[in-house]
């Protein structure tokens, strides 16, 4: 039992304490007054006020620390298995888990092999494993090792053992940081969770000895946070994704994202529909604490521009594994880029879109030669695929291209058809608008645009020593109403070989099943069957 002059000396410097709302303010504020009643404590008798000296320094604890108190964990904090060994004594346990940090509980130890136990409880939370879990002790008889060799902390889970201290496995760790003036903390890093903390103290000599145990403690595992993000499916469009893994702390966490044209506090650790750019997370949990991790969202890379080179992709009859090859315009020599690209699907109507400087076609048989329809791709440096379903493409277009508006224009030119198709792909998402009608059908196997006047250029085939045919379709600017799109004969292309088809050709015809169109307005025919480049 506590002399009846301390007991009113701990209740003078306990108001004092309860001006200030945080743990370390009330500490510090105790051991700020604590120099103005020094000098009348020092006449008390050896049992006052232990462990506490006159111009005492403040300490700064760590966020993650928090005692298992009542002033932090209210009514759920209990005193638990509490007990004595032998001729032990265990006294004041309530003095434990109070909000006064001053106040302790006793364990006494009355000869050889005695003592007794101290435990409080956390009847509605789980610490996490990781944590360091302990008390604040203080017996000035055992100094130095003495005593450590006669603390054992031990933890539970709903009344079942989870770590107990041993030199070999779970050693005790001592907390210097931790410990006000006087005191001792000790403790064990957890290797699993927990909601109890137990102290036992028993001693090796015979000569009585007393612990006094002032709170349990526990210091969470460091909060950390990574940061992730998925890539926007081009830099126009806001689709990216920033997630966030945090681990340690206390949970529950809030995250904080800074980024383009964003700042907000949520509790979710995703949040979708992001920019292009760079972005700062700072994670915050229960407990105060903060970490911050950064990430990017990216978007897919786009393909650079360079002179007098064009890309075809090219599907062989079986199975259908198409194949992306580059193309010089001035040698004719072609490259292999990516085989069996689109997932084997035979990929037809490429163009390149200028506003976002990605290839985009359309995928026309699956890799069993079926049909498919309604499907456009876009591809983006590295031939990776993204699709794009329910456009309304028909079945079998073979000839495509997209102008310098970004608007894609769908012909199946194999077809006697007068409709031409268009998909607006200058937003970044792409959007069905009313269709061309042709004022005739043309028989062609690819066209290209003319970025100089917007209009579209193809040629028709060749049959023997017949020449082809170039042809103009004049593009409408209304995106919005249907309209006509003017068809016009420009003439009979000859000269250089076009119009002789050589005995290699395997069909017996020049069939132009890739045209090109380069900045200048030159434009360019290659022949399915022998690769000859005009």
């Amino acid at each position: 039992m506590k002399p009846p002059i301390y007991s009113i000396l701990i209740s003078f410097v306990v108001r004092l304490c309860w001006e200030g709302s945080a743990q370390a303010q009330r500490r510090n504020l105790y051991k700020r007054r604590l120099g103005s009643v020094g000098r009348f404590m020092g006449l008390l008798a050896s049992g006052g006020l232990l462990g506490l000296t006159s111009g005492a320094q403040a300490q700064t604890l760590p966020c993650n620390y928090r005692t298992l108190t009542t002033n932090n964990f209210s009514t759920s904090i209990v005193a638990a298995r509490s007990t004595a060994i032998t001729l032990g004594t265990v006294t004041n346990t309530a003095n434990v888990i109070d909000a006064n940090l001053t106040n302790f509980g006793s364990i006494t130890s009355n000869g050889l092999g005695s003592g007794g136990s101290i435990s409080a409880q956390v009847s509605s939370t789980t610490l996490p494993v990781g944590s360091t879990a302990g008390y604040a002790l203080r017996n000035d008889a055992l100094a130095g090792a003495s005593l450590p060799n006669s603390i054992i902390i031990t933890t539970y889970l709903s009344g079942v053992q989870q770590d107990i201290s041993s030199s070999s496995t779970t050693p005790l760790v001592e907390r210097t940081d931790l410990a006000a003036s006087g005191q001792r903390v000790l403790g064990i890093v957890t290797t699993r969770a927990f909601d109890e903390i137990r102290v036992t103290f028993t001693t090796t000599v015979a000569t009585p000895s007393t612990l006094q145990v002032f709170y349990p403690l526990v210091v969470y595992p460091a909060l950390s946070a990574t940061a992730t993000a998925t890539n926007a499916s081009n830099p126009l469009v806001s689709d990216g994704t920033v997630s966030v893994l945090a681990t340690g702390g206390r949970t529950a966490y809030t995250y904080t994202y800074s980024g383009p044209n964003t700042s907000t506090t949520t509790s979710s650790s995703v949040i979708t529909g992001r920019a292009t750019g760079s972005y700062s997370v700072t994670v915050t949990d229960a407990n105060g604490c903060t970490a911050t991790a950064a990430t990017t969202v990216g978007f897919p890379p786009p393909f650079t521009c360079a002179p007098n080179i064009a890309y075809l992709v090219s599907s062989p009859t079986t199975p259908v594994a198409s194949t992306a090859r580059s193309l010089n315009l001035l040698s004719g020599v072609t490259t292999v880029i990516a085989t069996n690209i689109a997932s084997g699907s035979s990929v037809n109507g490429l163009g390149f879109n200028p506003t976002d400087s990605y290839l985009w076609g359309t995928l026309n048989r699956n890799p069993d030669r079926s049909a498919i329809s309604n499907v456009i791709v876009r591809f983006d440096a590295n031939f990776v695929p993204t699709y794009y379903p329910n456009l309304n493409v028909v079945a079998g277009t073979n000839s495509a291209d997209i102008d310098r508006n970004g608007v894609y224009h769908l012909y199946n030119g194999n077809a006697a058809s007068t409709i031409m198709q268009r998909i607006n792909l200058s937003s970044g998402v792409p959007t069905q608008l009313a269709s061309l009608t042709l004022s005739q059908s043309i028989p062609i196997g690819d066209m290209a645009i003319n970025p100089v006047d917007n209009n579209i250029y193809s040629l028709t085939q060749t049959t023997g020593t017949t020449s082809p045919v170039l042809f103009r379709i004049t593009v409408p600017t209304s995106l919005t109403a249907p309209a006509t799109a003017t068809v016009v004969r420009l003439g009979a292309v000859t000269g250089g070989g076009i119009n002789t088809v050589p005995t290699s050709s395997t069909s017996g015809t020049r069939f132009f099943g890739a045209v090109y169109m380069d900045s200048n307005g030159d434009f360019y025919a290659q022949d399915n069957s022998t690769g000859d480049t005009f």
